[in-house]
């Protein structure tokens, strides 16, 4: 069984992790970086599945993705 301790010390260490890869995929999809966003979003998500700003850049992410294949199409 784990003490309340190390339980919220986890925690704690989990939303550092999570704060951090917010501010990351935030930054990738900022400067472009469509990829890198979502494999930081995915790794965020593992940890929190539910994670609203993960997975806002994830919608993000798709939208664009659907609005370029879109255009891709009308100019084909």
């Amino acid at each position: 069984m784990t003490s309340p301790v190390t339980s919220t010390k986890k925690e704690e260490e989990t939303e550092l992790r999570l704060e951090r890869l917010r501010k990351t995929a935030l930054d990738q999809q900022r400067k472009g970086q469509r990829v890198q966003a979502l494999n930081t979003a995915a790794a965020g998500l593992q940890l929190a599945p539910e994670d609203p700003v993960l997975r806002s850049v994830v919608d993000r992410l798709l939208s664009q993705a659907q609005s370029s294949a879109q255009r891709a199409n009308t100019r084909a």
